[in-house]
């Protein structure tokens, strides 16, 4: 490792001399044009190295004026919201600093030990900072933007193994043509799509697998790798179902099996499978048809859960119910009509899963979980009773069943 010499005395104010000999003028050209009672007070430090002052002072000023944008962004936004969206603040706004610095006046600057210290005040032109928040859709009024994240294996016709972008044999250097697809159905719903492909070349901590299919916590991993907010992951199969012989005609089948997982606590929102045949008279054609089909039924029904989801977080909680006992989707509807007739502060009821033994349903309400479970134990439903078995802040367990099968208790008299 090489060693840097430290200066001896007399080198060192030699330098310090003729620095600010000949640089600070130049820096405090833009004086005139200042009013010292406005502007943000800051503080930028650089180690000196190999005696260069000039390099030193440059990065202290680029420290400073960087510490002067995140305090200017901080009196529009939350000290949350900043840190939820800091990868896009630093591009957009930290690193930009001199596009919105109207003037400044340097306060003091010295060398201190091995490091250079200056203080400046910056004026900063706050109306164009808050452009720049709206632009990118950072402000108090909005949400982070929902970061998707596609994890989606592909096997093509022909092909024994599964390709994946997260393969520790062959990692993926481009998208496959289902993640390529189901990006642009995404972002034509308006959602942001993490860029993997790109990411992958700056990130350090390479995480590879030779699975295919992952486990839901190492599926989080991914998530909060690339700084995801919901990871869709699943498999994509291509087949042929059969070949018309005279009429030239190919039938392809696109196979999905997918589901929708936020990262933030590991929650599955989702799981679904479709299947959708195309007819051409060109394998290509008939697959990049099957393709289209099935993933725009994907991306729909994600697209659709996932804006309920963001609402339910901006206008009040979405609690997932699992509900033992229903027979099918006839007594889900009357569940549902019955629910939302008895308690209006139910704002939406959606099925994810209808089943005997566990249905899944999510619940759109200001309400928070134990504030539900009394509304739902307290007001008499038409059809049902409930039992509720188990609860949390996002998931109540509770059973039903039909009042014909079972009778209300006789009153003592």
């Amino acid at each position: 490792m090489k060693k840097h010499r430290l200066p001896s005395q007399a080198e060192f104010f030699i330098c310090v001399f003729l620095f600010l000999l000949f640089s600070v003028p130049s820096l405090l050209f833009s004086e005139e044009l200042y009013s010292p009672d406005e502007g943000i007070i800051s503080v930028g430090m650089s180690e000196v190295i190999e005696n260069d002052l000039v390099g030193a002072r440059e990065r202290a000023i680029e420290d400073a004026q960087k510490k002067a944008m995140v305090q200017a962004v901080a009196s529009e936004i939350p000290s949350k919201m900043m840190e939820d969206n800091h990868r896009i603040l630093n591009e957009k706004l930290y690193q930009q600093g001199q596009r919105f610095i109207q003037s400044f006046k340097v306060l003091s600057e010295v060398p201190q030990g091995n490091f250079y210290k200056i203080t400046i005040r910056f004026a900063l032109s706050q109306p164009d900072i808050k452009n720049e928040l709206k632009k990118i859709g950072v402000t108090r009024q909005s949400q982070r933007p929902l970061r998707l994240l596609l994890m989606i294996a592909e096997r093509d016709l022909g092909q024994r193994q599964f390709v994946f972008w997260w393969s520790s044999e062959n990692p993926g250097s481009r998208p496959t043509l289902s993640e390529s697809i189901l990006k642009s159905k995404f972002q034509e719903r308006g959602m942001y799509v993490v860029d993997h492909i790109s990411l992958l070349k700056e990130i350090s901590q390479k995480k590879y697998s030779r699975d295919v299919n992952l486990a839901e916590e190492t599926v989080k991993e991914y998530g909060r790798l690339f700084d995801g907010d919901i990871v869709i992951n699943g498999n994509v199969e291509i087949e042929m179902v059969k070949s018309e012989g005279d009429s030239g005609m190919k039938s392809v089948q696109a196979n999905i099996a997918a589901k929708a997982l936020q990262v933030e606590d590991g929650k599955i929102l989702m799981v679904t499978s479709f299947h959708a045949p195309a007819s051409s008279t060109d394998e290509v054609t008939a697959k990049g048809e099957a393709l289209r089909k099935a993933l725009g039924m994907l991306s729909d029904q994600m697209s659709d859960l996932i804006s309920r989801q963001r609402k339910g977080k901006a206008d009040g909680n979405v609690i997932l119910l699992k509900v033992a006992g229903l027979q099918g989707f006839s007594e889900f509807l009357t569940l549902r009509e019955e629910i939302k007739r008895r308690i209006p502060e139910i704002k939406g009821i959606y099925q994810r899963g209808i089943s005997l033994e566990n249905s899944q349903i999510d619940v759109e309400t200001k309400l928070d979980a134990p504030a539900l479970i009394q509304l739902l134990t307290s007001r008499d439903l038409e059809s049902f009773n409930f039992h509720v078995l188990s609860s949390s802040q996002a998931l109540i367990e509770l059973t039903v069943s039909p009042k014909s099968l079972t009778p209300r208790p006789k009153s003592n008299p």
